[in-house]
């Protein structure tokens, strides 16, 4: 019988971005929870994110073929246009987010979503939204009076 030598078992590392959107349905109404793991965190933004120092830009677009990404940028948590962290369980941080698009009644589970790349900063990530929380693309002509 000939011999071989066995190999170790190695997992792979998880395909996921550690970056998760959810609807949430509760009293008050419906919101978006954005969720950053604690390996996130480390990934794209060079270490664990602190609630009371660092807060999150989130830069979306409703140009036609552009609707689909969610830029996330990491400021510090007194500049204007940031919205403050809250701290999660395990390391990880979250942000809840009032909804850009309407939505139908329910609950949406956690949803990763996919990385697309970098930002034009070092501390920026882009990633791709599910297709429920695109928002509607503005029209030719939409916003602009109708003389023009």
């Amino acid at each position: 019988m000939p011999q071989f030598a066995p190999k170790i078992f190695t997992q792979p590392s998880s395909s996921s971005s550690g970056i998760t959107l959810s609807l949430v349905e509760s009293k008050a109404g419906q919101y978006l929870r954005l969720g950053l793991s604690e390996a996130a965190q480390t990934t794209h933004f060079g270490g664990a994110l602190q609630p009371d120092r660092d807060a999150v830009k989130i830069v979306l677009n409703s140009d036609a073929g552009k609707t689909h990404i969610l830029v996330l940028e990491l400021e510090e948590a007194d500049s204007p246009e940031c919205l403050p962290l809250s701290a999660g369980m395990k390391g990880s941080v979250y942000l809840k987010l009032a909804p850009w698009m309407a939505v139908a009644s329910g609950k949406r589970p956690a949803e990763a979503m996919p990385v697309l790349g970098g930002g034009k900063s070092p501390s920026s990530v882009i990633v791709k939204l599910p297709e429920w929380a695109r928002p509607e693309p503005i029209k030719i002509g939409q916003g602009k009076p109708l003389m023009d």
